[in-house]
């Protein structure tokens, strides 16, 4: 998990969460699966984990323990190249025994949100319509400004007068793709 301190890897290797992949592999040891998926951020790549004795990433890891019985696929994809309207990179390790061969998926032609969901009635923050799952979230005043005050295509983050805050007034961080 890169949530709170997880920057760095020795903040990560104090988080019990990023070893839950240990587990996968107890599961995988067990029960000798035909096919193994497993999916993750793209930063999960660079982490590394102890290992042998060693520190290795998970690539390597994988391989390693499982190269001779599975053909094994790392790759990064991004969900906006596969018809979905987010910029979405993650990580999908796929593992097939010989009986199964893995065929990469070809990219689609890029959809904008504005093309998926644009024929939608508009909503304010806190409406909801007859069209299912079709409602917008509660905002507070302050994000709402932030957000008619950026332009299509930017973030909030960008702006420098509208841009999000805490209680006290001093700018936040965070991902580009919010706001």
């Amino acid at each position: 998990s890169l949530v709170g301190k997880n920057k760095t890897n020795d903040e990560m290797l104090n988080d019990s969460r990023n070893f839950l992949i240990f587990h996968a592999f107890d599961i995988i040891d067990e029960i000798e699966p035909k096919v193994v998926i497993i999916e993750n951020v793209d930063r999960f790549l660079t982490m590394k984990f102890p290992f042998d004795g060693g520190f290795y990433n998970i690539e390597y890891i994988v391989r390693k323990k499982y190269g001779d019985k599975y053909s094994i696929n790392v790759n990064v994809y991004n969900a906006q190249d596969y018809g979905v309207p987010q910029s979405r990179k993650r990580v999908i390790i796929v593992m097939c025994n010989n009986e199964y061969h893995f065929v990469e998926p070809q990219k689609e032609k890029l959809i904008t949100v504005r093309e998926a969901i644009g024929d939608l009635p508009s909503l304010e923050a806190g409406e909801s319509s007859n069209i299912k799952n079709h409602y917008a979230r509660e905002h507070t005043e302050a994000h709402i400004l932030c957000m008619k005050h950026t332009p299509t295509g930017h973030s909030a983050f960008e702006n420098e007068v509208y841009f999000p805050k805490n209680k006290e007034g001093v700018r936040l961080k965070g991902y580009s793709a919010t706001y």
